[in-house]
């Protein structure tokens, strides 16, 4: 598909100008992310769809930040040959050298139901530690599971049930309810009684017991 033409068609001439000259630096990550939120639905498609190239080992953070936050925003609207356009390039990105970015770029793919797992499976992510949702190896396992592969809501959930710290572990809940799957709905009904607090502004805040009350009551739990 020629994405090059099509933005001529779709887009603006004066966006089109600004999108032929874009590479994978930090500049025009800046600039992607000034575009990005105003672009129609199919000037956006394209947009991506030929910045796909510019994603790769070599780009800058800025700019696979401004490329995959697009891709999530414009979730809604993005075509099957997009969305499979925007996976080939994700698998080029060697994400567990990239920690900052692993929110951003797993978030993306979780949203689209893009799935580079095959990919993924050949890369260096290391396997599940500490309490910080935003790691890559926790983000990883997150999409697995977003991605309903066998036993990821367990590999979370027994991680999860290693954390004494009662901040670390709602953290990690909280993440995990994001997905709004009965299975991890069942995983935070086992901490209903759960005491720890996590840490509020001037000392102790909620209890976990509290925390995945809420969570429970609160989303729409769906396959």
């Amino acid at each position: 598909m020629d994405y090059m033409e099509l933005v001529n068609v779709t887009c603006p001439p004066e966006i089109a100008v600004e999108v032929r000259a874009m590479t994978g630096n930090a500049a025009s990550g800046d600039t992607l992310w000034d575009l990005a939120p105003g672009l129609e639905p199919d000037c956006g498609n394209n947009v991506l769809g030929l910045l796909a190239d510019k994603v790769d080992a070599d780009a800058d953070d800025i700019f696979l930040s401004a490329y995959f936050t697009a891709a999530t925003r414009m979730s809604n609207t993005l075509t099957t040959d997009v969305r499979a356009t925007i996976g080939n390039a994700a698998s080029q990105v060697n994400i567990e050298d990239r920690p900052d970015l692993a929110r951003t770029y797993f978030t993306a793919l979780m949203v689209n139901r893009i799935d580079i797992r095959e990919a993924l499976a050949l890369r260096a992510i290391g396997p599940l530690w500490g309490g910080d949702p935003r790691s890559v190896a926790w983000q990883y396992h997150l999409y697995l599971a977003a991605l309903d592969t066998p036993d990821a809501v367990k590999a979370l959930a027994d991680h999860t049930a290693t954390i004494e710290n009662g901040n670390d572990a709602t953290n990690l809940l909280r993440s995990m309810a994001t997905l709004r799957k009965p299975a991890i709905r069942d995983v935070l009904a086992t901490y209903s009684d759960d005491m720890r607090h996590a840490d509020g502004p001037d000392g102790p805040g909620a209890r976990i017991s509290e925390t995945v009350t809420v969570l429970i009551d609160t989303y729409q739990w769906t396959e």
